[in-house]
């Protein structure tokens, strides 16, 4: 048997600029770095399908009617192009291969009460953070969320603005 340690942090940062190279507009150093950071656990496979999943996340954000039917649409590339809302989303959707096998510590709250406890739960881990700033990493991610949140709202109604005009008559 041969036995390949996971990347350390630097070996990630590598291999997602790797994956990214040809991504125009390139994220931003800084960007690529927290995901390396944050992504301990991940070897190449798993970075890869980080990448994809913010690809096709990229894709869905500018062409939201591709999953809409069955009619082939044309497709422009390069209006397509990756943001860090979109990699920091995929994060959050991938879960490592090195912990898939390991049974969690709890299980997801069913959907019938996720609403009802979310306000709650929101509303305590804000008064933890004035006690305990973002060192708490459930805090960390609700901070993170939520700025998440804010950039995508400003990303989706800038877009909204240029479609509008996009569709405005032009003038005589």
């Amino acid at each position: 048997e041969f036995y390949f340690p996971l990347p350390d942090a630097a070996a990630r940062l590598k291999i997602l600029e790797i994956y990214t190279k040809d991504w125009r507009p390139a994220l931003p150093p800084k960007c690529l770095q927290r995901c390396a950071n944050t992504c301990a656990g991940f070897g190449g496979a798993d970075l890869r399908a980080l990448c994809t999943e913010a690809a096709l996340r990229a894709l869905r954000r500018t062409y939201p009617q591709v999953y809409d039917g069955s009619k082939r649409l044309k497709i422009d590339k390069e209006k397509i192009f990756v943001t860090e809302i979109d990699m920091e989303e995929a994060m959050a959707g991938i879960k490592c291969s090195s912990r898939r096998s390991t049974p969690g510590i709890g299980a997801p709250l069913p959907n019938s009460l996720q609403e009802p406890l979310h306000d709650s739960l929101i509303s305590g881990m804000e008064k933890l953070g004035t006690k305990y700033p973002p060192s708490i990493p459930a805090m960390r991610r609700i901070v993170r969320a939520k700025e998440l949140e804010q950039e995508r709202e400003r990303v989706l109604n800038a877009e909204k603005v240029a479609w509008e005009r996009d569709q405005e008559p032009a003038s005589a």
